[in-house]
């Protein structure tokens, strides 16, 4: 169960329907999570067998990015990049003082 969040495509209907934002650093429309906590409650309360998790807009915009950016890693990665868990890339890079490493670079 998503967070009902604002978007570009329905963000003129929501307000035509007096949807709200939910503060000033969120997409989240106003009073979805308390909504989805009470459907949550009512599955619980009536026994139903139907699994039932709610996802915050945050959450789910959160791991959407971790995703994303694990999936261009793995696209642009070179053989002496590192993926991490959070799917940066790290590089070692060594910068030559001298010119007798410089010869090195090459290799």
């Amino acid at each position: 169960l998503n967070e009902l969040e604002f978007s570009e495509r329905n963000c003129d209907e929501f307000l035509r329907r007096g949807y709200q934002v939910k503060n000033a650093i969120s997409a989240a429309v106003k009073g979805s999570q308390e909504t989805a906590r009470k459907i949550m409650q009512r599955v619980q309360k009536e026994n139903l067998t139907i699994g039932v998790h709610y996802c915050s807009v945050s959450f789910k915009d959160g791991v959407q990015l971790k995703n994303r950016l694990i999936r261009r890693a793995n696209h642009i990665a070179t053989p002496y990049d590192v993926i991490t868990n959070e799917g940066t890339l790290l590089k070692g890079v060594i910068f030559p003082s001298d010119q007798s490493l410089a010869s090195l670079l090459s290799v």
